[in-house]
């Protein structure tokens, strides 16, 4: 960062622990300096125990602006702000917080709606789908939660949750079923060929289409079915879907 900073800055941060691998200063800093917008985004390293009066004390002066909120802090947040949006509420984890010009926090859970982006982009279909997501921490809520906010339209029609932890997929489930119209289940398996969807099960030709460098993967199935994301992992996603029994390998970024 080659900009200097100067009293009327506005400095945003990103509390973790640990914080030392964080990418986003580099980025957002760049972005900033870039479009020429005085401020600065700043990794601070807090523990657990310290967090809520570190993010109540932060925002007592008066130019920080907001914070991104790194692991494993994301769901401590949601008690300590004013306003919380949908995605934040349903999944109990905020990762975005901002100060409003009347004075007031305000959070919200962006991991869903940054991979309905990409895969709008990658064109990788999912509306009016039946959809299993692997895992169901905070990021995989989120993607549960942004797919099913669309309704039948425009999002998924049947979201199931697999994860090993008992009743972990269950507790997310059951939260999004009575928020939304979609059809949100717990299974108790990975396998999208062994997975019930409903009283009467499809039974389809599921076929890998690739596993790429981070831990997202992609399934593609015969039409009658749809798509596999594997959330344990909230990286990018970077798998293009193929046809079932197609022999192309995909692209490996979007």
């Amino acid at each position: 960062m080659s900009h200097s900073i100067s009293g009327s800055t506005q400095a945003y941060l990103i509390p973790g622990d640990p914080v030392r691998n964080v990418r986003l200063p580099r980025m957002f800093n760049a972005a900033f300096e870039r479009f020429g917008i005085d401020a600065v985004l700043v990794p601070m390293q807090v523990p657990v125990r310290d967090f809520a009066v570190f993010f109540k004390s932060a925002f007592l002066a008066r130019n920080v602006r907001g914070m991104v909120i790194a692991p494993p802090h994301k769901p401590l947040v949601v008690d300590l702000l004013d306003g919380c949006g949908l995605f934040g509420r349903v999944a109990g984890s905020v990762n975005v917080v901002r100060r409003t010009e009347g004075d007031q926090l305000e959070g919200d859970l962006f991991d869903g709606e940054g991979l309905i982006g990409a895969l709008d982009h990658c064109n990788i279909p999912f509306r009016g789908k039946r959809v299993l997501i692997l895992g169901a921490g905070v990021s995989a809520a989120a993607i549960g939660v942004a797919l099913a906010e669309g309704g039948v339209v425009n999002g998924a029609t049947h979201i199931a949750f697999y994860d090993k932890a008992a009743g972990k997929a269950a507790g997310v489930a059951a939260k999004l079923d009575a928020f939304f119209d979609a059809t949100v289940v717990a299974v108790d398996s990975n396998a999208p060929e062994a997975t019930t969807w409903s009283s009467t099960p499809r039974r389809s030709g599921w076929s890998r289409a690739t596993r790429c460098r981070s831990t997202w993967r992609a399934w593609t199935a015969t039409p009658r079915c749809s798509t596999f994301f594997c959330a344990t992992s909230p990286r990018r996603w970077c798998a293009r879907p193929v046809r079932a029994g197609s022999t192309r390998r995909p692209a490996s970024r979007c």
